[in-house]
Formats: structure tokens, C-alpha cells, sequence
């Protein structure tokens, strides 16, 4: 079985001597020096071919290097992989602006939220291409402000946050125009980061939703705007509002929202004591439910839409839970205390099984009874240990970036470890990607 092997190309160093050839892996220095990201799959035309593309920012919202994976080796590898449909990228900061920079037209498919339309990192459009042509001359850029936002797309725009720190510190919602890179409108307003650490800039990805923009600051500014005007339509300040905490390093839980029995709700981790989940009408912004004392992490929310019933799954810095979706209420919660609060990797779900993975102490996978009820470990241990990377799922596998072994394929029911592919990642390099 063929896998495909990245080998980078520089496109543009902003006037930098730092050269990276092509041939260069994935696990260059200058690369994790200087970018952070997360795994992203999509389906080529024939939902058989597996690729791995990547494109890349600054992390300090300078604008000032651009690289992308262009061209394509082989290797053969062990059957593992044989998911077939397979199509790995790296999603790093302002990577769909990119996308608008580096490609030539072509249909596609909307990126509204963090990891894509059903938030499991799956790009839907067919049709993707394979190699692009070498002589590929960007169309458009924008250098925009600090942060580690996610971009989201729809309706031929591209949505975005920032930090400017002159004249005054604020944050802003950015709207661009998709085609020719036009800044559409933005929505700036007053913020203090103090000593953050990694004070860069906001780490939420917007979510866009029938008209509507939904946003979440570092800082827990949440904000509802006219997705074509960026007219505020309504907005809280959680920690005045709500007495919210912040995480250390910066709420970084992407608002997301669902449906349940024919009304919407916006879900955001707003951190509140007896609030650490919250549940708003997304319309008018008022509460419909709160839920969890836990602290706030930083991992997003994943709803489970499984045919006997539908939860919210989180991973706080304490436990695994699973919440009614109508009402937040707990439905059950398995403990998993972690140092320095990080849960960061989101909770996968596939077929009754659960899966979150710390950077210390390793994996637990629980599974469901037919309810959604009594959770029970199946296994758990440092086989796999992630810490920003969110793994992709596919036929029973899954994929992910390991803190010491790179690149790693495990069965998710079983935890059996089919692959690990050190020559994307090398052994104790701490992948963020």
C-alpha cells in the first residue's frame, strides 16, 4: 500500500536568507520553531488516494513567512493505512487564507468552525487536488495582527481573530472577502492580556451559522455579529457577566453550535463556577442552561448523535463528562485530573467508544451502554500521549501526533498500536501539529 511522503517547498521567506529546500520533512526546526497546527482529513476524488498537505503562517501574525507543501513522494508502509479515504493536512494559523493565496479556482466546500462543518476535521469537497503547479503565484495577502485563531469560511468570506497592541490593546473579528482578500469589516474592542502566557492573541476559531458570526476571546469576550455587516448583536463579557474563570494560557474552546429537537443552541465553555459549560440561545443570546464546577480546559465540545440518544462529550482538567444535550445535565463523568489543567486534544467518538489523551499521563477510552450511560475504561496508559493535535478517525482507527513517537495509527477499541511513523515525526520532539 502507497503513503504519501510531504516534501516542502519555500514559496515566500518575506526577504529571509532561511531557505528550506524541497526534500525537507515535516519535522524541520524551522517549522516547529515557528508554527503551531492540527491534523486535518479530506477525500480526493476517488475516496482512496492518501495525501498530506500543509500550509503555514507565523505564529506572530507578522505575515512574513509563507511555506507549502507542494509535490509528493511514496513509501511503501504496513497495511494500517488502508483506510483508504485518507487524506491528512496540517491546519495551522491563517492556513485557509492560504488557501485563498495558493490555489486557482476551484468549487469548494465552506469551512465554518473549528475542524470543519461537523467538527471532526473532514473536508467534504471531492475532487481535491493532487499536486499543485510548481510555478503557483499567490493571489492574494493580508498581514493581520498575533493569536493562534483558527480561519473559518462561508459564503465566500473568511472570518478570523486578532490582537493589536497599538494605539491600545484590543481584539478583533476580521471578515475578508474570499476572491481578492478585501477586508469586508471588522469588530475591534478593549482588552487586557496582562502576563498570559503566549499573549500572542485570541485561540478560538469562529463559528458561522445561518447569517451569523459567533466568537470567543482569550480573554472570554463572546461575541454574535451579522456575518455580513459585523453589526454586534449581542455580547457578554463572561468573566464581569458570569464570574468566569480563564484558563492560564487563555480560553481556547471554539463556540459550537447544535441542534436539538428542532432549536439551536450555542454551546461555549464559559468557565463560570456551576457554569463551566453554558448553553445560549443563539438568536438573542439569552441562557438556556448551565452546567459543570469543573474549571474551564482548553478542548472544544463534540456532541454525539448516536441513534439512542444525544450528549455532549468534554474533557475538563478533571474529568470526562457527558452532558445532556436539552438540558446540560451530567449524565455521567469519569474522573481524569491532569497536571497544569491542559486538556487540550478534543474527545473522539466512534461506535460507542471515547477516546482522551493526555500529554502526561496518557490515553483513557471508555465505552457507552446502549443509553449513553455507565461508562467503563477498555484501556488507558501512555500508548499514546497527545497534547494540541486532535486525532482523525477512519474505520476504526485512529491517527495522531504522539509526544514521543510522531505520526501514530492505533485501533480505537482495542488500543492496539498498528504503525508509528517516525520519519514525519522523529521520537521526543513534542509534535504540535
Amino acid at each position: 500500500m502507497n503513503v504519501a511522503r510531504v516534501v516542502m517547498r519555500s514559496v515566500n521567506l518575506g526577504g529571509s536568507q532561511d531557505q528550506l529546500q524541497e526534500g525537507q520533512l515535516i519535522n524541520r526546526p524551522e517549522f516547529l520553531n515557528r508554527f503551531h497546527g492540527h491534523l486535518y482529513k479530506a477525500q480526493d476524488a476517488n475516496r482512496r488516494v492518501p495525501l498530506l498537505t500543509l500550509a503555514a503562517d507565523g505564529d506572530d501574525g507578522s505575515g512574513s513567512s509563507r511555506y507549502t507543501f507542494l509535490e509528493w513522494s511514496r513509501r511503501t508502509f504496513t497495511p494500517a493505512l488502508q483506510s483508504g479515504s485518507t487524506m491528512l493536512a496540517i491546519r495551522t494559523r491563517f492556513a485557509t487564507l492560504l488557501a485563498c493565496l495558493l490555489v486557482s479556482p476551484v468549487a469548494g466546500s465552506d469551512w465554518p468552525q473549528w475542524r470543519g462543518p461537523t467538527r471532526d476535521g473532514v473536508w467534504p469537497q471531492k475532487g481535491t487536488l493532487r499536486k499543485l503547479d510548481a510555478d503557483l503565484k499567490p493571489r492574494w495577502r493580508v498581514a493581520i495582527g498575533g493569536g493562534y485563531s483558527g480561519v473559518a469560511v462561508a459564503g465566500g468570506r473568511v472570518y478570523t481573530l486578532d490582537r493589536q497592541t497599538r494605539p491600545k490593546e484590543v481584539e478583533r473579528i476580521l471578515c475578508f472577502e474570499a476572491a481578492t482578500g478585501k477586508l469586508l469589516w471588522s469588530h475591534a474592542y478593549d482588552v487586557s492580556y496582562g502576563k498570559m502566557e503566549y499573549g500572542n492573541g485570541p485561540r478560538c476559531t469562529p463559528t458561522i451559522h445561518q447569517g451569523k458570526v459567533y466568537t470567543f476571546g482569550a480573554r472570554g469576550h463572546l461575541f454574535c455579529l451579522d456575518a455580513k455587516t459585523g453589526k454586534v448583536l449581542w455580547s457578554y463579557e463572561t468573566v464581569k457577566d458570569f464570574q468566569a474563570r480563564i484558563p492560564t494560557w487563555g480560553h481556547a474552546c471554539s463556540p459550537f453550535v447544535y441542534e436539538h429537537a428542532g432549536k439551536n443552541r450555542l454551546l461555549v465553555q464559559v468557565g463560570a463556577p456551576g457554569a463551566c459549560m453554558m448553553a445560549f440561545d443563539p438568536d438573542n443570546g439569552s441562557v438556556i442552561w448551565k452546567s459543570l464546577d469543573d474549571p474551564p480546559g482548553y478542548a472544544s465540545p463534540v456532541l454525539i448523535a448516536d441513534r439512542n440518544f444525544r450528549q455532549i462529550a468534554y474533557w475538563t482538567p478533571e474529568n470526562v463528562v457527558g452532558l445532556d444535550a436539552a438540558t446540560g445535565k451530567v449524565r455521567w463523568k469519569v474522573p481524569f485530573k491532569i497536571t497544569y489543567g491542559v486538556s487540550i486534544s478534543d474527545i473522539i467518538y466512534h461506535d460507542g467508544v471515547l477516546l482522551a489523551s493526555d500529554y502526561w499521563y496518557g490515553s483513557k477510552a471508555l465505552v457507552l451502554d446502549e443509553k449513553g450511560e455507565n461508562p467503563k475504561i477498555i484501556w488507558e496508559g501512555k500508548r499514546l500521549r497527545l497534547l494540541m493535535s486532535t486525532p482523525l478517525k477512519e474505520d476504526g482507527y485512529i491517527y495522531a501526533l504522539d509526544r514521543t513517537d510522531g505520526l501514530k495509527c492505533l485501533h480505537l477499541k482495542t488500543g492496539e498500536i498498528k504503525w508509528e511513523g517516525q520519519h514525519i515525526t522523529p521520537r521526543a520532539r513534542n509534535p504540535q501539529a
